[in-house]
C-alpha cells in the first residue's frame, strides 16, 4: 500500500513499526520477538530490500491480558518478566503498564514502580549493553526458529486463503478457547488467583473513576468496517477475569466450607491444601482445613459447631474406602445440605453419592464449572 505512494520498499520499511504485546514467560516471550525480526527480514529480502534496512522496529508492551485484580502486587513481578523478555527480544522500545492495570488508573506510586521496572533492568541488569543477550541459547534459538517457521506458514496460509481475515479470526479464537480451557482446569495457574488465592486481602491505592472496564468476550462490540462486510473485533480480555467473577460475588456474602478430615495431617493434608486452594480461587473460605479428628464423633461434633451446611471430605483412598460413605451419612444426617469429596471416586462413586456425597472435586476437572456448582449449592445469586 505504501508503493502506491510512491515510496520504494526501503522507505517503506522504515515507515512500518510493531506494536506486540508480551507475556510473563520470559524465554518463550523473547524467542517471540526474535522470531518477529527473522520473518520480517525475509519479509523484506523478497521484497528486494538491502540487508542494512530489513530490521523490524518492534514496540513491546506489557500484556494486559496477564494483569489481575487480586493479589496485584504480583503484577509487578509479571510486568518486570515481560519487560526482561522484551529487552532480551531485541525490542526497540518498551513500555511497562501499573500494577493497578486491570482495576483502574495508576496512583503516583504505581506509576512509579513501572517506570522503575525499566530502568532496573536498564541500569542495574544492563540489559541494554548486550545486543543479542539469548543469541547462541540452545533453547531460545531452537525455538525462534520454531515459531518463525510456523509463523511463515500461517502466513502463506493467509496468503493463500478466500478470507484470510476470516480465517485469521478462527485461528486467533481458537488459541484463546485452549488457553481458557487450560486456565480453567489449572494446568495453567495465575499466582493469587487460580492459585495460592489470599481471602480478604487490600487492593494497592489505585484511581478508580478512570478505570477501564474488560468486558468479556461474548459481550457484543461495534463493527469494524474489514471490506465486503463488517466484522466484529475480539474485545479485550484477562485470563483471570472468569475466576475473579467467582470470586466478587462470593466473597460479597463470605461463605464458608467445613473440612471434615480423615486421619492424621499427613494423610488429609496434600489433599485438603489443595482443595483450600480451590476453594479460595472461587471466594469461599475454608472451617478446619488442618484439624484432626480423634474420632469421628469429634468430627461431626465439630461440624455441628462450624454453623456451616456445606463439607468437604479429605483423607485418602485408603481412609476414604473405610471411612468416607460413613462420614457422607454422619454429615448428611448432621444437617450438611451440600457434601463434597476430594479426589477421584474411581469405581467407587455409585456408592458414594448413595451415602450423600453431592460433588468430587480433583485435579485436572473444568474448576470454574465445579466452582459454579458449588456456588449454587452455597445459595450465591448467578
Amino acid at each position: 500500500g505504501l508503493e502506491t505512494r510512491a515510496l520504494g520498499i526501503e522507505d517503506s520499511a522504515r515507515a512500518i513499526s510493531f506494536a506486540v504485546a508480551v507475556g510473563p514467560d520470559a524465554l518463550i516471550e523473547a524467542a517471540k520477538l526474535r522470531a518477529l525480526r527473522l520473518c520480517w527480514a525475509r519479509v523484506l529480502e523478497a521484497s528486494g530490500a538491502a540487508p542494512e534496512h530489513r530490521a523490524a522496529h518492534i514496540h513491546a508492551f506489557s500484556s494486559r491480558r496477564m494483569m489481575t485484580r487480586y493479589d496485584a502486587w504480583t503484577n509487578i513481578l509479571r510486568v518486570a518478566s515481560a519487560a526482561f523478555a522484551a529487552a532480551v527480544g531485541g525490542a526497540d522500545e518498551i513500555t511497562t503498564y501499573p500494577l493497578t492495570d486491570a482495576l483502574g488508573l495508576p496512583t503516583a506510586f504505581g506509576r512509579r514502580v513501572a517506570r522503575n521496572t525499566q530502568a532496573v533492568l536498564a541500569e542495574e541488569c544492563r540489559l541494554g549493553h548486550v545486543a543479542d543477550p539469548a543469541g547462541g541459547a540452545w533453547f531460545v534459538e531452537k525455538l525462534t526458529r520454531e515459531i518463525a517457521d510456523r509463523a511463515w506458514s500461517l502466513m502463506q496460509q493467509l496468503q493463500a486463503h478466500a478470507a484470510p481475515l476470516d480465517l485469521l479470526q478462527a485461528q486467533v479464537a481458537e488459541a484463546r478457547e485452549r488457553r481458557r480451557a487450560a486456565i480453567a482446569t489449572r494446568r495453567e495457574t495465575i499466582t493469587g488467583v487460580t492459585d495460592f488465592p489470599l481471602l480478604g486481602a487490600a487492593l494497592p491505592e489505585f484511581a478508580p473513576k478512570g478505570a477501564r472496564v474488560f468486558r468479556p468476550a461474548s459481550s457484543e462490540t461495534a463493527a469494524i468496517d474489514a471490506g465486503p462486510k463488517t466484522r466484529a473485533p475480539f474485545a479485550p480480555i484477562r485470563w483471570a477475569e472468569p475466576f475473579e467473577a467467582l470470586r466478587a460475588k462470593a466473597e460479597a456474602k463470605s461463605p464458608h466450607i467445613f473440612f471434615a478430615n480423615l486421619g492424621a495431617l499427613p494423610e488429609f493434608g496434600p489433599r485438603a491444601q489443595w482443595s483450600r486452594n480451590l476453594l479460595a480461587s472461587g471466594g469461599v473460605a475454608s472451617i478446619g482445613a488442618e484439624d484432626a479428628y480423634a474420632s469421628m464423633d469429634a468430627l461431626i461434633d465439630a461440624f455441628r459447631a462450624s454453623k456451616t451446611r456445606v463439607a468437604i471430605i479429605a483423607s485418602t483412598d485408603a481412609h476414604y474406602a473405610e471411612h468416607a460413605e460413613n462420614a457422607a451419612q454422619r454429615l448428611k444426617a448432621a444437617g450438611a445440605d451440600w457434601v463434597l469429596l476430594a479426589g477421584k471416586p474411581g469405581e467407587r462413586e455409585t456408592a458414594l453419592r448413595a451415602a450423600g456425597v453431592d460433588q468430587f472435586v480433583f485435579a485436572g476437572q473444568n474448576a470454574l464449572q465445579e466452582l459454579e456448582t458449588l456456588h449454587t449449592a452455597l445459595g450465591l445469586a448467578p
